[in-house]
């Protein structure tokens, strides 16, 4: 038991903070559309839009409604870039 233990502590890899950017990052390059359920998985919140807009802005991200995704919104993923 105490090798099993071990052998599965070995496997365990601790995510680091930031994993998600890289998420995004491939999703937004792909241009795959995200569930609501999915961008909830990696940013840890449901987006939402404010009355008459199509997009959620969290952080250095913007999430656009583009449509479903079976019974469930449809979210492309844009990155923000801003130039200092």
């Amino acid at each position: 038991m105490e090798q099993l233990v071990g052998a599965i502590a070995a496997n365990i890899q601790a995510k680091s903070p930031i994993w998600y950017h890289d998420e995004l990052e491939k999703a937004a390059i792909g241009g795959w559309l995200l569930s609501t359920a999915e961008v909830k998985h990696l940013i840890g919140v449901k987006p939402y839009c404010q009355k008459g807009s199509n997009i959620y802005t969290h952080g250095s991200w913007q999430f656009i409604k583009v449509g479903k995704i079976g019974g469930a919104t449809a979210w492309r993923v844009e990155k923000i870039i801003m130039e200092i």
